[in-house]
Formats: structure tokens, sequence, C-alpha cells
């Protein structure tokens, strides 16, 4: 039967003792758990052996005992620690107790015999002497007192005995250079003459100093005694200079001179007397204007005729027309008639063959708009007492015929029967 009236009770059956409150060991009592039973904490079961758990029983902490856990002293130490092998992360240390002992430096900063160096607070050591200094790989030959060169008091400022180190603006206060040089060229200038080039503004010209010019490379003022380009002396006095200084280019100023613009042009320019390859042009303005035709080749009224780029016009009206001083007397009408209203430029071919009875003849031309033949042999009963001619059966050819009587009673005209020679003139087209 369960008692629920007490903190300690054995269930019924006997199987289960609960402990509600506290389970006391009389001194000299055990608690003894048999082979096979199991103990457990918090549900969990505590698998080590008494063996293993007696371990942990040592005698003092912080003193290492054979056989047991290590458990450090209230100082978080230990008097002695033997470790065969010891492993940080997962790599071995290799180095022996020696070397790591070399570690433990007496004071921070301050150099030991046989320790390794251990930089103080402000990163420095005390002293440390070293045979060979190398930095990257390269050994560093200078002195001890050659590398306290290097130690000025203050950057900036010129110590004897010290190297140069300029300042935070790339400057040093005084140096006194005996030889200066640049680029292994001695400065023979002094002192005094360099120091002209220390104007004030860069611009403005300055007594005494060199010229520099300013960011628009312009000087304020400067006088010139004796001006030249070159080795050619300027004669022109500054007011005939400054008449160069116009306005705007390509518009025309009194007392300035000429400057056409991008184009080549000025707006107006007035000419009292304009000359061209030292003959003066007599021609009014309005008379020069005529020369200004709106397109070449295209005849306008009271302009000049200008011929296009094939040397023609397109319209000209002539009201008398001359060749050489002979007036020409035909008509329009009459040209046209000849030219058989072609538009193509005439030619006109001719020359003298020697033939019988008829042959034609290649004028050269196109076509032929007109032709003309005439014996130039003596006449003959026999030979040939004229000739004619008539178109030819192919474009460009004419024909020349030879006549004669048919007998000295019989003037009907029959074919010339010997040689004649005859002169022939024909024009048209090209």
């Amino acid at each position: 039967m369960l008692d629920v009236n007490v903190s300690n009770y054995q269930e019924q059956g006997g199987a289960r003792t609960v402990i509600g409150g506290s389970l006391d060991v009389a001194s000299g009592g055990e608690i003894d758990l048999e082979s096979g039973s199991t103990l457990k904490i918090a549900g969990t079961t505590v698998t080590v052996t008494a063996t293993q758990l007696n371990r942990a029983n040592v005698t003092t902490a912080g003193v290492v005992e054979a056989s047991k856990v290590v458990v450090a002293g209230a100082s978080k130490d230990l008097d002695h620690l033997r470790i065969d092998e010891l492993m940080v992360g997962a790599v071995t240390i290799t180095a022996s107790g020696t070397q790591i002992n070399r570690v433990g430096v007496t004071t921070v900063g301050v150099v030991e015999a046989s320790k390794v160096l251990v930089a103080g607070a402000s990163k420095n050591l005390d002293t440390l002497d070293l045979a060979d200094l190398l930095i990257d790989s390269v050994t560093i030959t200078a002195s001890a007192a050659q590398l306290n060169r290097t130690g000025v008091t203050t950057v900036g400022v010129v110590e004897a005995s010290k190297v140069v180190v300029v300042d935070a603006n790339k400057k040093i206060d005084t140096i006194d250079i005996t030889t200066p040089l640049i680029g292994g060229t001695t400065i023979t200038a002094s002192a005094a003459q360099l120091n002209r080039t220390a104007v004030t503004t860069a611009g403005t010209v300055e007594a005494s100093k060199v010229l520099v010019v300013g960011a628009s490379k312009d000087l304020d003022d400067l006088r010139v005694d004796t001006l030249r380009l070159g080795a050619t002396t300027i004669t022109a006095s500054a007011d005939q200079i400054n008449r160069t200084a116009v306005t705007t280019i390509g518009v025309v100023e009194a007392s300035k001179v000429v400057v056409v613009d991008a184009s080549k042009k000025v707006d107006v320019l007035d000419i009292t007397t304009p000359l061209i390859g030292g003959t003066t042009v007599t021609a009014t303005a309005a008379q020069l204007n005529r020369a200004a035709v709106t397109t070449v080749g295209v005849v306008e009224a009271s302009k000049a005729v200008i011929a296009g780029a094939s040397k023609d016009v397109d319209v000209l009206r002539i009201e008398t027309l001359l060749l050489g001083a002979t007036t020409v007397t035909v008509t329009g009408a009459i040209v046209n008639n000849l030219i058989r209203g072609t538009s193509s430029a005439l030619a006109v071919n001719g020359g003298q063959i020697a033939f019988t009875g008829s042959t034609p003849i290649n004028t050269g031309l196109s076509v032929v708009n007109g032709f003309a033949a005439t014996q130039v042999s003596t006449p003959s009963v026999t030979n040939g007492m004229y000739v004619t001619a008539i178109p030819g059966s192919t474009a460009g050819y004419i024909e020349v015929l030879s006549w004669r009587p048919t007998a000295a009673n019989n003037v009907e005209p029959v074919a010339g029967a010997a040689s004649v020679t005859a002169s022939w003139l024909a024009f048209g087209p090209a």
C-alpha cells in the first residue's frame, strides 16, 4: 500500500523507490551498483566506470598526479605537466620545451639572450645588436652610424650629418648646396638669379623677376624697348600694332587692319582706288556687281555672261553678230536650216580625192548636213568635164561622181572614163 504523505517512499510491489526528500548514507555505509545495473543523471546513463570516476579524486588542485585528471589551481595554473605531443588546432607543435621556453621573457620590450623578441606596449625594443640586417632578402650594408643619419629630430628641418626628410608639404626649411645638379647637369645660376623665378603672382610682371604667364598664358603689362621676331626688329609702334586688335573678325573697323572671317570674307569695305596687279580698277561698283550671277551658264539680264562647266550658256540673244569685223547677216532661221534642227556642235571636214567615174567618201561626220564638190583637174571630153556629189548610202558618207559628154556633138552626160581629181567639203555633227 502506497503512503502518499511521505517524501521518500517505495512503490507498491517494491520495484521502485522514490526519493522526494534526501537520501543520506551514514559513515561506513556504501551504495553498490552491481554488475549490469545502470547509473543515470537526468535520464542519461553514466557510462564511465568507477575507476574512471576515481581519477577525478585529486589530492591537491593545481598539482598534477599520475593517473588523475588535471585540475588547475585557484590561479588556473598547474605545477608541472609533461606532454608527449602538443597540438594547436590540428597542427602539431614540433618545438621542444627548451624552444618554447624562449618565449618566457622577463620584461616585454627588453631584449634578453636566448629569448624571443617581444616588443613593448609602444612596439619597441630597448637594444638589438644584429650581425646582418636584411629587408626583402637584401642585406643592408649601411653601418649603424649611417643608418642613424635617418633619425632626424623634425621632418622638414635640415640637420647637419642627417638625411634630408621633407615635411608633409614636401618641403624643407633651408639647404645649402655647393654644386646643384638637375639630370646630371650642373646648375651654374647663382642663388640670386634663381630667386628671380619667385614671382608673387603668375601673369603679373615684376621688376627683376622672370616673366611667368598666367593660367590664360597672358601677362598684365610688359614694356619692350626693342621687339624682334626671329632676327627681325619690329619697327611698328604700339599704336600701329594695336590696329590688329579688331573686335570681330570679318567686320571692318575704322583705324583697324582688315581681318577676314573663317569664310575669308569681310562685311563691308569701301576702297577709294582699287588696284589689281598694280592696275587701277576703273569699273564702278555697279559694273563690278554685274559679275555676280546667280547660276553660271544661265544668262541673266544686266549681268555678265559666264559660261557653265561645259563652257556653254543656256540662251543668248544677239542683236548683231560679227565674225572678225564682218557682220553676220543670216537670220536664226537660216542657221537652223543649215544645222537641220540638230543641237549638236557642228564640224566641217573636206579634202581632195582622185577617182574614176564615182567614189564614196567617208566624211568623218556622224551626220552630213551639207556638202559640195568641185573638179580641180583639167576638164576633158574623154576624162571628165565636171563633178557632182550626192548623199551616201551610209550615214556620214557622200558620193562624188565625174561626168563627161556622150560625144563631141552630144552633150548628154555619162560617167567619166578616166581619173579626175576633185575637192570636197561637208559639215554636220562630228
